[in-house]
Formats: structure tokens, sequence, C-alpha cells
């Protein structure tokens, strides 16, 4: 590599600030050693180096760029430029690491000078950010491929849901029916606990995929993190410390999505702590003022704050900005859903989700959640419900379902609860015995019906034709697709209620009970 006395640049330096200091892009100088004569403001607030530190040093020592899969070095272009006297030019981005080592995108040109007698005497180092463009192609191409998933897990989600429904109905018999002191109880509690997460999993998957919607109502916080946390921690050796430090803890929220948010940080932290070792959860009204609240991303107000924290190794500084990412997981066998549901969910409350961790210190995950409303008052927020039991009942059900075990099951379960039952495949066969029936003088007090029946008559047009039969009759839609409209809002379709698969004896106890009383 050639070298130049300070002579030989001296008049190039000097056209340096008028030349470059009105210019957007970073522009760096250097002599034919590639040592750094100048720089200016533009280069100092992209890449955070200030002149007074890295003027005199070699170019080496902080440019070090490589391509955007981080793997081809690039460094040896810059001795080419000075060497051989070639322009150098990326038309597409490349990685450089800033002063406080993050990545850094951008595009370049290399230009070298020459000296009176065509030697190469320095170069200019003209560096372009397109830390925004980098962001938004990754951004659609995460929108692309989340897409993508939405199609196939939506395809799937019908058939998941049977066979959990099938799973957890039949394990929800067994634990009903079973004393408690029955030698298979703890495998029959670790097979419900297994199927739980197992649903878990089916709705962090949608909820990446698709645009949930959110049902807020004010729900008191306290019991639902002491429930997550129990049922979470259950069969592990971690203990759980409290800190709750408001009565009023009232949120507006949607309380299954926040219960898996919940749920999904706890076992975050047992997982951590390879199921063994303290998890502290506390939580705490406080309001958000605007300069917090523009550095997160959210709305001033009132919030609750709950963090969740664990005593385990900790994440490493270089890859929290990744946790959140759909499909990126440290575990062998996560599967990089759970923390990206988790913030998918509280962004779309309107609140935020962070991560604090130092290796070796543990970890702590921060969430904002909107609290209940100021004209509402916390007391009237609503309670956790009790836990759910089995209530025999009298009355005749139709039930619906191309599937047959999903009949099975339900068929199961409505004659351990005491219901007289009918079993029907499709919209059509289910209209011919609701009317039979009702010329028997054995009108039926309720259907259930699947929302879908491939190649056949599902729930929506049986319903219509239902109500066209007897306006009177009562119907209730159930699948597996949690956000279809029909789910979320049944009476527009002319359903009394609905009943999300999969679900157990408890479940279906608690919703016919209320539905036949009505």
């Amino acid at each position: 590599m050639s070298t130049s006395t300070p002579q030989d640049g001296f008049a190039e330096r000097e056209r340096f600030p008028a030349l470059m200091r009105s210019l957007r892009d970073g522009v760096v100088m250097l002599d034919s050693g590639g040592t750094i004569l100048e720089v200016n403001v533009a280069f100092e607030r992209l890449l955070g180096w200030r002149r007074r530190d890295i003027v005199g040093l070699n170019v080496s020592e902080f440019f070090k760029p490589y391509d955007l899969d981080g793997k081809k070095s690039l460094t040896s272009q810059v001795e080419h430029v000075l060497d051989r006297g070639l322009n150098w030019i990326s038309e597409e981005p490349i990685v450089v690491k800033s002063r406080l080592g993050s990545d850094c995108f951008v595009t370049f040109r290399m230009v070298p000078f020459f000296g009176p007698d065509s030697q190469v005497i320095g170069a200019y180092l003209i560096l372009e950010d397109k830390n925004e463009r980098v962001r938004l192609e990754t951004e659609m191409l995460k929108s692309q491929k989340l897409e993508s998933i939405g199609v196939l897990a939506g395809g799937i989600a019908h058939d998941f849901n049977n066979l959990l429904t099938a799973i957890a109905g039949n394990l929800s018999i067994v634990s009903a029916l079973s004393p408690d002191d029955s030698p298979t109880a703890p495998q029959i509690k670790a097979a419900e606990t297994a199927s739980h997460r197992a649903k878990n999993l089916a709705q962090q998957l949608l909820t990446m995929c698709r645009a949930e919607s959110t049902v807020r109502e004010n729900v008191v916080l306290t019991d639902l993190l002491k429930e997550s946390c129990s049922l979470m921690t259950s069969g592990t050796h971690c203990t759980v410390s409290f800190e709750l430090t408001d009565e009023g803890l009232a949120i507006s929220a949607d309380e299954n999505q926040i219960s898996q948010v919940i749920n999904n940080l706890v076992l975050n932290a047992v997982q951590a702590l390879d199921g063994a070792g303290e998890v502290s959860v506390t939580a705490e009204n406080t309001p958000v003022g605007t300069k917090r609240a523009q550095a997160l991303g959210i709305e001033t107000g009132d919030y609750v704050e709950i963090a969740v924290r664990d005593n385990g190794p900790g994440i490493s500084k270089d890859i929290q900005n990744q946790i959140f990412s759909p499909f990126f997981t440290t575990k062998e066998n996560g599967n990089g859903l759970g923390l990206a549901s988790c913030r998918t969910i509280i962004k779309r409350h309107g609140g935020a989700l962070n991560v604090e961790s130092e290796l070796g210190l543990g970890t702590t995950f921060t969430c904002l959640i909107p609290a209940a409303h100021e004209n509402s008052n916390p007391s009237d927020a609503k309670p956790r419900p009790p836990k759910k039991s089995m209530s025999s009942g009298k009355g005749r059900v139709l039930v619906m379902d191309d599937e047959e075990m999903i009949r099975q099951i339900a068929g199961d379960m409505l004659q351990i609860l005491g219901y007289e039952f009918e079993l029907v495949e499709d919209g059509a066969e289910m209209l011919k015995a609701y009317e039979a029936a009702t010329e028997a003088g054995k009108r039926f007090d309720l259907v259930i019906m699947d929302l879908t029946i491939p190649g056949g008559m599902g729930g929506k047009e049986a319903a219509k034709k239902l109500l066209q039969i007897d306006p009177q009759a009562r119907a209730v839609v159930s699948s597996g697709y949690s956000n279809d409209p029909i789910m979320e809002s049944p009476e527009d379709f002319g359903f009394t209620a609905a009943i999300q698969k999969p679900y157990t004896v408890q479940d279906l106890s608690t919703r016919m009970a209320e539905l036949i009383k009505r």
C-alpha cells in the first residue's frame, strides 16, 4: 500500500469542510495509508463516532463492513481502492457497526483522489443511511411470511382443534370421574396440563398470523396473576413471590388474551430456571408521562405495570432485540412464538412489553397495560370466575359435527351431565332430525353446531334455515376459529351463544347450565 506525506493531501484536506459540511451523507476523508484525516457531522450522527475520537486512527479500526448476511467481510475492498485507485460502489446495503455496537445499514461509495504525479494520495468514503429502507424491507418480508403462515395456520386450525377437543374432552371426563386420591391422578393432571399448553400453542400461532380482535372489559388482575403462576409452575421446583402493591389492580383488556401473555411470561421464567428457582411477580398502578410514552410508543395515561422476574442465567445483549421476533428461539425444543405473540397482544391493547437482562443476573419482562377507564370503579371490574365444576342438568340437545370423534366425545359429555342427545353429521341431517323431534313432541332445547362442514351445510347456513323452521330455536356455534366474526358475535348471525374448541366437560357443563336455564 502506498503512503503519502501530509503535504500531499493538504490542499484536499483544506477543501473538505466547505465541500462536505452540507452533505447529508456521512463522509470520511482518508490518506493513502487509510488514516482518517477528517469526518463530517452527518457521519458522526450516523455511526456515533465523534471526530475528535477517530481522526488519526486507521479506518480499519472502526470500519469493518459485512454483507447483509453478516458472513462475508468486505474490509479488503478498502485496501484495493487505496492501492489501485479504483472506485468502489455498493448498490445494495451492507452492515457496519456503530460506536455502541449496533448494526447500521448503509450503501457507500469510496472514491480515490490523486496528487500531481497521478499517485493515489487518499480517498473519500461516503456512507448513505439505509437503516429505514432495511427496516421497511424486513417488516415487509416478515409480514409476507406471517401472511403465508396465517393461511397455513387457518387451514390446519380446524383439524388440530378437533383433535385437541377429543383429547382434552376425554381427559376432563376421566379427571371428573376419578377420585382425588386415584393412583393415576398425577398422570391425568400432567396430560391435562399438556393439552392446555397445546391449546395455547395453537392460539399463539393464530395470534401472530391474524389480526385477532380484542374484546375489552374491566378485569381484576390480582387473581389472574396468581392463577397463571400456579398453573405454569405446577409440577416444578420453582417458587413464586408476589408484590401486588395496590388493591385496585383493574385493567381494560381482553381477559383471555392477557391470560395468554401472563402464562407465557411465567412459563418463560420457569424454563429459564430449568424448573428450579425463584420467580418474582410485581404489579402496580403507574402513570405514564410524555417522555416515557414517546420512548415506548404508547399514549400517556394510567397503566398497570407488571414485572415477571427470574434469577436465571439471563439473556445476552446481542440477542435481546431478537427474542420478540416470530420463530426466533434459543431453546432446543422452542417454537419462537411465545414472546412474539405476547408483544403482539400487548401492542394491540395499546401497551408495551420490554425486557431487561444481564448474563448471570436473571431477566425481567415488564409490560404496561392500560388501566380500567377513569370513569369506572375498580370494584366494578370483572372478577376471576371460580374454578369450573360440573353441574348436571336436564334437557334435549342436538349435536351437529362432521367429525365422528367430536360427536362421540360430545355425546359422552352430555350423557355424564344428564342430558338426552342426538348426534348428526351436517346441517341437512340436523334440520331433518329437528323437524322429526318437534313433530313427535320431543323438541330439542338446544342445538350445538359446528361452524365449518367441508362439503356440507355448515353452522351459518344451517342456523338460518333452523330459525325459519322454528323462530324460537336456540343454537350454539362451535369452532376452533376464535377470530371468526360468528364466534366473536354469534347473536348477529342467529346463534344464542358460542363455545370455543377445544372444550372440556366442565366448559360444556357451565355453558349448558346457563343456556338451558335461560
